[in-house]
């Protein structure tokens, strides 16, 4: 058991959260980095049952984590560790993606296996995917919309869907997951106006967020070159 200790102490001093439990799925160690994510303190969740501590569900909703759950099940037949996203539901109630990837450590036949979560937060990412597949889905029922060349930039050409050149160099940056103050700095902008242009996208688009825009014009090919840094 000591062996283990140092192992999840090693372990937990990662940006990743950390969640350890035993055979019988009550969590047996929780780092910083969980407490953060998730909201609550390892001295809340010691000797809880994981999945209701997780209660992870998957992209159609269903319920992954419960007592006879998938992942357990494999790992007590020492199959490969398990990589997955789950939505998760936090201390103060808000629904939150993240990606685990999960071992299992058998530190003795006494004890028996330990089964350990390390996970990271997913959700942008997975709220980009979202929007993608609903777009594809949208799109899969209607005719292609034809693109063309205005001022040197592409763009839709429907009459509702018009994005200019520089439109689509701050959706493009917003892909890369920088931030309005980043973007600004990039193009030598204010962010007032970044932030004017990004509500100028949502409009022509008929989107209601980033990550939506940032999917129709990707679904689309109008994606411009990367913006290079001065």
């Amino acid at each position: 058991m000591r062996r283990l200790e140092r192992v999840l102490r090693l372990l937990g001093h990662t940006a990743d959260g950390v969640i350890a439990a035993d055979s019988q799925q009550q969590i047996c160690y929780w780092n910083l980095s969980a407490q953060k994510m998730l909201g609550y303190t390892a001295d809340e969740v010691q000797g809880r049952p994981c999945y209701e501590v997780i209660c992870g569900r998957d992209e159609t909703g269903a319920v992954r984590c419960h007592p006879n759950c998938q992942v357990r099940a494999a790992l007590l037949r020492e199959r490969l560790p398990i990589d997955c996203d789950l939505l998760c539901k936090t201390k103060d109630e808000k629904d939150t993606w993240f990606n685990f990837s999960t071992i299992s450590l058998f530190p003795s036949r006494k004890h028996g296996p330990v089964i350990v979560h390390v996970f990271r937060y997913a959700h942008q990412r997975k709220l980009v995917e979202q929007a993608v597949q609903d777009l594809l889905r949208v799109a899969g029922r209607a005719e292609e919309r034809p693109t063309q060349l205005v001022n040197g930039g592409e763009m839709a050409a429907s009459e509702e869907c018009l994005l200019t050149r520089r439109e689509l160099e701050i959706v493009s940056l917003c892909a890369q997951g920088l931030s309005a103050k980043e973007i600004a700095a990039r193009l030598r902008l204010s962010p007032f106006t970044v932030r004017n242009h990004m509500q100028s996208v949502l409009g022509k688009l008929g989107v209601h967020s980033k990550a939506q825009a940032v999917a129709y014009v990707f679904q689309r090919g109008l994606l411009p070159p990367a913006v290079a840094p001065e």
